[in-house]
């Protein structure tokens, strides 16, 4: 008896509660219709913006004029370098940080489908050790003006972007390649130390002595032959691996990484380039190339942050690290 007289009451007081917010919500109502309806949504397209924005938009021709006159931007050239200790960064954060064309100053070429640059590490060219600055290479002057002008008062991962016009040197440009890219020696030895003369450095690379000294000759229209010095696709497929055991065998990795595809056009031990190995100190880099960008983000995600799986056939010849694999790939 008591359990229907308590449904009874919850339906009487349900429908009080309802009656009374009804009347409540009808005096609303037309508040709400008003404020919903008063601006109604453009018929327009998307695409209006950037239309509109499009006759606001300098010739790019202007972006140097456009520069303010200061230390960092008074050498007329299309190489910019930024001190950054922050070695996470990649080309696309770059590319990412020019605004699109609705909320950009100047006006890039008809045909492009967006702003042409690169933009890679300085390294050391042999230890190839990340020198806490990053190199961005532009097609001409203008371009490059109308990247710093564009993103002078951004950040990229919490640092402002303090660009700093240079010129080409030698020394510059051996930071953005390395004797041991393309078809190297499976070690480093017979390479000078990190601090040598750039010629002594790329004495068993002269194509890319050369190139160097072709920029250097021409340094005003130099973006092609920068461009095939970094040799960023071939980049991609290459990873820098620390913190592997000291004292493995060469046929360690290669029996460890059986299903991935290496180049076809170099001996397989020249995959594998121990670049770094210091028993002392535990320190130990090597360089490994795969045949494509798919393989080399595939090792990537497997080992990075992981321990040495595979077998060491002498525990006593070989030093492990404490330390995880740190993996990279040399963008």
């Amino acid at each position: 008896m008591s359990s229907k007289f308590n449904q009874v009451a919850a339906e009487k007081l349900i429908n009080n509660l309802y009656h009374k917010t009804l009347q409540q919500a009808k005096l609303k109502v037309p508040h709400v219709t008003n404020f919903l309806y008063r601006n109604p949504p453009s018929s327009g397209s998307s695409l209006d913006d950037l239309v509109a924005n499009q006759w606001k938009l300098k010739q790019l021709e202007q972006a140097p004029l456009d520069l303010p006159d200061l230390q960092i931007t008074k050498i007329k050239s299309n190489i910019l370098i930024w001190n950054n200790p922050n070695s996470l960064l990649v080309n696309t954060d770059f590319y990412n940080a020019y605004p699109v064309q609705r909320d950009a100053q100047y006006q890039l070429p008809p045909d492009a489908k967006g702003i042409d640059f690169w933009a890679v590490k300085a390294r050391n060219p042999i230890t190839l050790s990340f020198y806490n600055q990053y190199v961005l290479v532009f097609p001409s002057h203008d371009l490059a003006a109308a990247y710093w002008m564009e993103t002078r008062n951004k950040t990229l991962n919490g640092l402002p972007m303090n660009l700093k016009f240079v010129e080409p040197s030698k020394r510059l440009l051996s930071h953005i390649t390395s004797p041991l890219f393309g078809k190297a020696s499976t070690s480093n030895s017979g390479i000078p130390e990190p601090k040598a003369a750039v010629e002594e450095v790329f004495a068993k690379s002269p194509e890319k002595m050369q190139l160097i000294t072709s920029i250097l000759q021409n340094p005003s229209n130099n973006f092609a032959n920068i461009s095939q010095l970094i040799d960023f696709n071939s980049r991609l497929n290459m990873v820098l691996v620390r913190n592997l055991p000291i004292g493995l065998s060469k046929h360690a990795l290669p029996r460890l990484l059986w299903n991935y595809e290496f180049p076809s056009d170099i001996p397989l031990d020249n995959c594998f380039i121990e670049v770094v190995r210091d028993g002392f100190s535990s320190v130990n880099r090597t360089l490994i190339k795969f045949a494509n960008h798919e393989n080399a983000r595939r090792f990537v995600r497997s080992y990075n942050g992981t321990k040495w799986q595979g077998r060491i056939q002498d525990k006593r010849k070989v030093i492990q690290s404490h330390e995880p694999i740190l993996c990279e790939i040399l963008y």
